[in-house]
C-alpha cells in the first residue's frame, strides 16, 4: 500500500516569489490610493441589509432579499440544472440516434450562444410558453398561505419572474452538466459493459447498478465547479429583473450614490457563497486521492 507523500516544504524561492508578489499588491494599492480621491461610506449600504419597519419590527433589507433570491437560485437551480443535466447526459451516450442528436443540438446551440442573449431569447419567447398561468397562480397563492414556502421558494409577488429565471438558468447550466455527465459516462472502459452484457444485464440495469456509481466519482468534482458557476452566473438574470443581488446591489448603488462600496459589498458576499461550495470540491478531491493511495 502506497503511503502518501508529505507536505512539501516550502523554499526560499517560494518566499522571495510571495514577497515580491504582496510587495508588487502593497504598491498597486498604493498608487490607487494616491490617485483615487473618494470619501469611503460603508455604513450607508450596510444599512440596506436589515431595516426596520412602521412598527418597529426588524425585517430584511434590500440586499439581504437579494442574497437570499440568490441562494434561492443557486439552491433550486443546482437541483434542476443535475435533472436535467443527467438526462441530457443520459441522451448524449444513448444507443438511439434521435436521443444524441436532439440532445447535441440542444447541448451546441446553448453553449455557442452568449448567455445574456440566451436568458433575452428563453424569457421573451420560451418560458411563456412552459410556465402555464395557472402554475404561477397555484404558486403564488401557496406562497401567499405559507410563509415558510415563501421562504424556501419566492414571495408571492416574484413568482413569475424567480420561475422565469430559474428556468433560463437550470437550462444554460443543465448544457454543461450533460457533457459532464456525459464525459463520466464514456471515461468507463468498455470492458464494464461487456462483462455485464455476458452477465444478462440489460442497458439500464447496468448503466444504475454498474457504470452511473463509477462515473459519479468522476462528476462530483466538474459539477461542483460547475455549481460555483452557477451562483455567479445567476447575476446574469438581473436583465429580466429577476431582483437577486446584482438587482438589488444595483438599485442600493444608484439610490445611496456609493457605487464602489455597493460593488464590493457585493463581490464580498458572492466570495461567501462560493467558497463553502470549493471547500466541499477540495474535500471531495482530498478523500478520492486517499482513496486511490489506501
Amino acid at each position: 500500500m502506497n503511503k502518501p507523500a508529505g507536505k512539501r516544504k516550502n523554499s526560499v524561492l517560494d518566499w522571495v516569489v510571495a514577497l515580491l508578489i504582496l510587495a508588487a499588491l502593497g504598491g498597486l494599492a498604493a498608487k490607487i490610493a494616491a490617485g483615487f480621491e473618494y470619501n469611503w461610506n460603508w455604513l450607508v449600504p450596510l444599512r440596506f441589509f436589515v431595516s426596520i419597519d412602521a412598527e418597529g419590527g426588524w425585517r430584511a433589507g434590500l440586499l439581504m432579499q437579494g442574497l437570499l433570491m440568490t441562494l434561492r437560485l443557486a439552491i433550486w437551480g443546482g437541483l434542476l440544472c443535475a435533472i436535467l443535466g443527467l438526462i441530457i447526459g443520459l441522451m448524449r451516450t444513448s444507443n438511439l440516434l434521435i436521443m444524441r442528436v436532439t440532445s447535441l443540438v440542444f447541448v451546441e446551440s446553448v453553449r455557442n450562444i452568449p448567455p445574456l442573449v440566451f436568458i433575452f431569447i428563453m424569457y421573451f419567447f420560451v418560458s411563456n410558453q412552459l410556465l402555464p398561468p395557472k402554475l404561477i397562480s397555484f404558486l403564488a397563492d401557496l406562497a401567499e398561505d405559507n410563509s415558510w414556502f415563501a421562504v424556501l421558494f419566492c414571495p408571492p409577488d416574484l413568482i413569475e419572474n424567480f420561475l422565469s429565471g430559474l428556468l433560463c438558468i437550470a437550462l444554460y447550466e443543465a448544457s454543461y452538466v450533460g457533457e459532464i455527465v456525459r464525459g463520466g459516462i464514456q471515461s468507463i472502459t468498455g470492458g464494464q459493459w461487456e462483462a455485464s452484457r455476458a452477465l444478462g444485464m440489460r442497458r439500464w440495469l447496468t448503466l444504475r447498478k454498474v457504470i452511473l456509481p463509477q462515473a459519479l466519482r468522476k462528476i462530483v468534482p466538474p459539477f461542483t465547479n460547475q455549481l460555483i458557476s452557477l451562483v455567479k452566473d445567476s447575476s446574469i438574470i438581473s436583465v429580466i429583473s429577476v431582483q437577486e443581488l446584482t438587482f438589488t446591489g444595483i438599485e442600493v448603488a444608484t439610490t445611496t450614490g456609493r457605487l464602489f462600496e455597493t460593488l464590493l459589498l457585493i463581490s464580498i458576499l458572492y466570495f461567501f457563497l462560493c467558497w463553502p461550495i470549493s471547500l466541499v470540491l477540495r474535500q471531495t478531491e482530498t478523500k478520492r486521492g486517499s482513496q486511490s493511495l489506501a
